[in-house]
This record gives structure tokens, sequence and C-alpha cells, in this order.
């Protein structure tokens, strides 16, 4: 009986501390967004926005386009950037007329 309640309190804690650990590793390597960077979403630490376009990604980064972004916005996966050209417009601009600017990213 008291071997139970230690072992439950030893796994809470180690519970706690990973949980701890991986929360500060997040906050550590979150980075600000750069200067001359379009609008976008942040997502979650560590996970970015994946979650959240897992079920449909091309519905879901049109209608972010279209509703809240514009043609040209970010999301990220993970603790990567990824830039996103919505309309044939602005990949046409990014590719053809800006394409030195776009081909480090």
């Amino acid at each position: 009986m008291l071997e139970d309640a230690v072992s439950q309190s030893a796994t809470t804690y180690i519970f706690a501390m990973i949980v701890m650990v991986m929360a500060c590793i997040a906050l550590i390597t979150r980075r600000k967004t750069p200067y001359k960077f379009p609008p976008g979403s942040e997502g979650f630490p560590l996970l970015g926005s994946l979650p959240m376009i897992c079920q449909n990604p091309e519905r879901t980064l049109a209608e972010w386009g279209w509703l809240h972004y514009g043609p040209v916005f970010y999301i990220t996966a993970g603790l990567q950037r990824i830039i996103v050209l919505n309309t044939f417009e602005s990949v046409q601009e990014g590719f053809s007329k800006k394409g030195g600017d776009l081909s480090g990213r």
C-alpha cells in the first residue's frame, strides 16, 4: 500500500518534470518573427500549426489565406516557418519577379 503511494507520487513527479522541461525548451527555442515576414500563424509550441491543418491541409490553408492573412502568409511546422503563396498571382510574382529573394527560403 505504501509502495503504491510512493510509486504514484514518483510517477507524478517525473511527469511534472518532463512537462516543465518541455515548456522551458519551447520558450527558449521560440524565435521572434523576422522583420520583413508576412503575417501568419505561430501555432503551438514545438508543434507549430500542424495540429490545426492535419485534417484537410489544402482547404485549411486556402481558408486562412482568403479569410485571415491574405495571399502570402506563413505557418509553422514544428520550429520551421513555411511561407505559403495562396494565389496564382502571388506564386507568379514570387518565382518570376522576386525569385532571388525567395531562393533561400
